[in-house]
Order: structure tokens, then sequence, then C-alpha cells
């Protein structure tokens, strides 16, 4: 995507757009996207047998989304503090296209939860012919995007082949794992709850139009909700971190 940028808007732009995907995927895909492979391979690799996998698979992906739907609220709710803060105020352009990026970096989290698994399983080919489908797709629908709507039309096709990703991601695990919609869908519901207060209390601000400092305040508050509901969501998993020594399915617990 940033040599489509540069190629057809110019290096000032593409300056632009870069500074908004460094700031919109820190803390999805740099963190969380580099973190969650590292832990999970490993309980993966152990599992054997769909419902082993699709189990352990649903408990990662509840924790993936307790973790990235708050981040993705955060900056979506307040891209004006976020700019405001790291980048400083000639930055304000770029808000577009640091919400839709944010957008792209949570999705990509949360796809690459799969990745561990299906390395686990022994099928690298079905990795590799995903980043195949990726590619066309970004042949495809990259160039008309930007060339109709400038940058923020380069990150509107970012966040629509993400998509597209997904639903294919999940017709694929469908066929390893058996996986169910409603089960994964299930699985967002303490990261929705989490995020709700979040996007509630940046909504606000916004319908009372606040200037910078109390936008900032309630961007704080915001920050201390999804800290607390975090807090109250975890400690479940924490507790059997601390009794059984992982909070993944393991095969002794399945064929007791």
């Amino acid at each position: 995507d940033s040599l489509i940028v540069g190629k057809l808007l110019g290096a000032s732009v593409l300056g632009l757009y870069q500074i908004a995907g460094r700031v919109a995927q820190f803390l999805t895909l740099q963190v969380l996207g580099k973190v969650v492979p590292q832990v999970t391979f490993p309980a993966f690799a152990q599992l054997k047998g769909p419902d082993q996998l699709r189990q352990a698979y649903v408990q990662v992906m509840r924790l993936a989304f307790l973790f990235v739907l708050p981040i993705v609220s955060l900056l979506l709710a307040f891209p004006q503090v976020i700019v405001h803060l790291f980048l400083g105020p000639k930055w304000i352009s770029i808000i577009t296209v640091l919400q839709l990026l944010t957008l792209s970096g949570g999705l990509n989290t949360m796809m690459i939860v799969a990745n561990p698994m299906i390395e686990g399983m022994g099928r690298p080919d079905l990795s590799v012919k995903l980043r195949g489908v990726r590619l066309a797709l970004s042949i495809l629908l990259l160039y008309p995007f930007t060339r109709a709507w400038g940058m923020v039309g380069t990150a509107m096709s970012v966040v629509l082949i993400d998509l597209l990703m997904m639903v294919i991601q999940y017709l694929c695990l469908r066929q390893l794992i058996a996986l169910n919609a409603l089960a994964l869908i299930t699985t967002a519901r303490q990261g929705i709850l989490t995020a709700l207060p979040i996007l509630f209390i940046g909504w606000l601000g916004f319908w009372l139009r606040l200037p910078m400092g109390p936008l900032i305040g309630l961007g704080s508050v915001a920050t201390v909700t999804c800290l607390a509901t975090l807090w109250i969501f975890l400690s479940p998993y924490l507790t059997q971190l601390k009794s059984r020594g992982s909070w993944v399915v393991q095969p002794s617990d399945q064929e007791a």
C-alpha cells in the first residue's frame, strides 16, 4: 500500500500515510501481533484433533478480543487526542487515515491468532495460499481506491482487504476445525463490553464539541474505565493461570 501511495500521490502524502500507519498499528500489530504467536504456538502444538484445537482457538480469540477491541476503540474514539499528544497539531489531517488503519491493525491482529494453530497442524501451505489471496486482492483494489480517494482510499481498500481475508480465513478454519460462526462471535462479548464505554465517552466528547483539554480528560477517564473493566474480565484467567499454569486447554484436560 505504501508503494501505491508513493507512486500515485507523492512523497509528502506517503510520509503522512506512513506516520498514521505506525501510530495505528503500534499496539495492535507491533505489540499484540508479535506476542500472541509466541505465546500460543507451544500450546497449539501440544493439541491434537479438531475439538481440542477449536476449544483452544476460541479461548485465545476471547482474550485477543478482550485486548484488541478496547485498544482499537481508544484510537477510534479519541484520534484527536492521540495525534495531539504523540505527533502534534500539524498532523491533524491524518485522523481519518489513522482511524481506518487502526481498524486494519485490529483485524490483522485477530487473524494472526490462527497462524500458530495452522502451523501447528502442519499446514504451512495454507498460510502461503492465504498470502497469495491477499496479494491478489491488493493488486485488484489498492490502485483504483487510491486513484479515486487518495490516501483515505488506500486505507479504505486495506480495511476492505482485511475484512475479505477474515471471511476467507474463517471459511478455512470451518473446514479444518469445524469452527462455528456463532461461537466465534460470542467470544467477542467481553471485548465488546470493555470497548462500549470507551466509544460512548468518545461520542460524548464529539457531541459536546469539547476543546482539547477537556477531551484529554475524557480520554483519561475512558482509559481508566477500560483498565478497570479489563481487570474484572481478566481475573478468572489469571486465577486459572496461577492454579494450572496455563489458560489454554491442554490434552490432559480434555482426556479427563
